[in-house]
């Protein structure tokens, strides 16, 4: 999560300068018993969101609006995959995207993230274009669903968006296929995916 100036995690007292924001990671047992937590970083616009393989490790995508350190890694302003192992240590840090023209966030707006075998599935969406590791997806003018997938070093596999308004905050699950299935809502009056257009004659519609 993040904090602002101070906070206390059961027993553990973290501090972070004033009116800035600092990430925090924390692991905790079965009967709630916090077995650390230590600072992540600073100048976080949101939580990262993240997921675990059967070892424990944690892959996560974060977004950070200022030049900083994460663990000992220098960084800057954008977005960020990462791997830290079970004691919360970095394995990798990786910029994938910067931030977004408009807002001091990364372009790229992480919603759900899911770890199935040695695939990271990313869903959210974009205002802008963007560059995600090596693939280009251009703007379509309004907030387009992204969908991208990551192996687990961190490298892109592939990434897809859909055209016109989408708001990148419903719900995914991934089959033991790798299908992917997503339900979410659009904001009037259309949404293309590929070939494939939705027509709504109100505000909102869903799929």
């Amino acid at each position: 999560g993040i904090y602002y100036q101070a906070c206390t995690i059961d027993t553990i007292n973290l501090s972070a300068s004033p009116s800035v924001s600092r990430g925090y990671l924390a692991k905790i047992d079965l009967n709630g018993n916090v077995i650390w937590a230590k600072n992540f970083g600073s100048g976080f616009v949101s939580a990262p969101r993240f997921d675990t393989d059967r070892a424990g490790n944690l892959f996560m995508f974060f977004s950070i609006s200022n030049t900083g350190t994460l663990d000992t890694i220098p960084v800057t302003a954008g977005g960020y995959i990462g791997k830290l192992d079970t004691d919360g240590t970095v394995v990798f840090i990786k910029k994938i995207c910067g931030l977004s023209p408009q807002f001091p966030w990364s372009v790229y707006a992480y919603q759900k993230i899911k770890l199935v075998d040695d695939l990271v599935y990313v869903y959210g969406g974009s205002y802008d274009s963007l560059t995600l590791d090596t693939i280009f997806l251009p703007s379509s003018n309004y907030y387009s669903l992204v969908v991208s997938v990551w192996d687990t070093s961190g490298s892109i596999q592939w990434a897809r968006q859909s055209n016109n308004s989408e708001s990148g905050t419903g719900a995914m699950c991934i089959d033991n296929n790798h299908n992917l299935y997503a339900m979410d809502k659009f904001e009037g009056p259309f949404i293309t995916f590929n070939t494939d257009t939705i027509f709504t004659t109100g505000t909102y519609g869903s799929y």
